[in-house]
C-alpha cells in the first residue's frame, strides 16, 4: 500500500492558514507574526531540501554517504544544543559533542542490529532511527546541562558550605545532579507514559499511514522509545559528568570563574 500523495494545492491551503495565524497575531499585537512566518518558511525549505537529499542518498546506496550525513546531523545537533545552554565552560563544545556521540551512536547501531537491517547501512533505517534518537537526545542534554550549570550558580554558597563541612564535590552536588537529570528526562518519560493512550507517536503513525500492520508498528515504536529513553538518560548523564569534572578541578576547589555566556 502506497500512501496518497498530498497535492501542492492542499499544502497551499495550510500555508494560507499559517499566514492567517500571523495576521491575527499582528492585528492583536501579540508580536508572534514574524516568528510564525519565519518558522513556516524554514520548515518548508528545510523539509523540501531534506526530501530531495534523502531521495539522492537512497538512490546512491553508499554507506559512506549515509554515515557522513549522520555525522553532519550529529554536528548540527551538538551546535544547536549549545545555543540552549545559558552558561558555558571552556571546552564545552567538544564535551557536548562527545556526550551526543557516546549516547546516540551506540543506540542507533543497536537499533539497526535489532531490526536486522539489510544492508546494515540502509538509509531507510539509518536516517530515521538516528534522526529520532538525535532529536530527543539533544533536547535532553541541553536541558540537563543548562539546569546543572544554573543549579551550580544558584546554589554556589550551599555547595561551598558543604565542601567546607568536609563533603566531597560529588556529595555536595547531589541535589544539582539529581534535579538536572530529572529535567533532561522529563519529556521522554512523559511521552512514554501517555503513548498509545493520549497520542500515537510519529513513527507508529507514519508506518500505519504507509500501510504497515498496527501491531508491527507498535513493536517498532516500543523499540525506538526504549532506545530514545536510554540515549537521553546516558546523554544527560554524560553531559552532567563532563561538566562536573571540568568545573571541579583536582584540588576540589569551586568558583564561578568558569561561567561564560
Amino acid at each position: 500500500m502506497t500512501p496518497e500523495n498530498i497535492s501542492s494545492l492542499s499544502l497551499s491551503y495550510l500555508v494560507g492558514i499559517m499566514i492567517l495565524n500571523a495576521g491575527i497575531s499582528f492585528a492583536l499585537k501579540f508580536n508572534l507574526h514574524q516568528s510564525i512566518l519565519v518558522a513556516g518558511f524554514r520548515a518548508i525549505l528545510q523539509l523540501i531540501l531534506i526530501g530531495y537529499c534523502l531521495r539522492w542518498i537512497f538512490d546512491l546506496k553508499n554507506s559512506l554517504a549515509v554515515f557522513s550525513l549522520v555525522l553532519v546531523m550529529t554536528l548540527i545537533a551538538s551546535t544547536t544544543s549549545l545555543k540552549k545552554i545559558s552558561y558555558h565552560y571552556p571546552g564545552i563544545r567538544i564535551f557536548n559533542f562527545l556526550a551526543l556521540c557516546s549516547s546516540v551512536w551506540p543506540m542507533g547501531l543497536l537499533a539497526l542490529w535489532m531490526v536486522n537491517a539489510k544492508p546494515f547501512f540502509s538509509p531507510q533505517y539509518v536516517i530515521p532511527f538516528f534522526g529520532m534518537i538525535l532529536g530527543n537526545s539533544l533536547n535532553g542534554i541541553s536541558l540537563s546541562v543548562d539546569r546543572f550549570h544554573g543549579e551550580l550558580k544558584n546554589r554556589y554558597f550551599y555547595i561551598l558550605s558543604q565542601l567546607a563541612l568536609g563533603s566531597t564535590p560529588w556529595e555536595a552536588c547531589q541535589i544539582p545532579i539529581r534535579e538536572s537529570l530529572k529535567a533532561g528526562m522529563t519529556s521522554v518519560l512523559n511521552t512514554m507514559s501517555i503513548v498509545g493512550v493520549v497520542s500515537l507517536p510519529g513513527m507508529m503513525t507514519g508506518q500505519i499511514l504507509a500501510g504497515s500492520d498496527p501491531v508491527i508498528s507498535a513493536k517498532y515504536q516500543i523499540l525506538i522509545l526504549f532506545l530514545i529513553c536510554t540515549s537521553v538518560f546516558w546523554g544527560c548523564l554524560f553531559g552532567i559528568l563532563f561538566s562536573f569534572y571540568k568545573i571541579f578541578p583536582k584540588d576540589n576547589s569551586f568558583s564561578l570563574n568558569w561561567v561564560t555566556h
